[in-house]
């Protein structure tokens, strides 16, 4: 599955393991995406499927870990499915 961003989201690559994102809505929130969730998230916005996260990310994460994770950035509509 593939995903992309949010249409009210901005993100800010400050180096490969360190992202902030800004979500404009009513209250601006602003997140700091660090490590490993950093390093998934630009994959994810770059278009690679989930299912080859695991081999692009060079580290080993369990599948539910990564399941979670994704979980978690459509849960605070950072990402939506593509």
């Amino acid at each position: 599955m593939k995903y992309k961003l949010m249409d009210d989201v901005f993100f800010k690559k400050i180096s490969d393991e360190l992202v902030s994102i800004i979500k404009y809505n009513d209250d601006d929130f602003i997140y700091k995406l660090e490590s490993q969730v950093a390093k998934i998230f630009l994959l994810l916005v770059e278009g690679v499927e989930v299912s080859e996260v695991k081999a692009k990310l060079g580290t080993s994460i369990s599948d539910e870990t990564l399941d979670q994770i994704v979980k978690d950035l459509v849960e605070l509509t950072v990402l939506k499915e593509q």
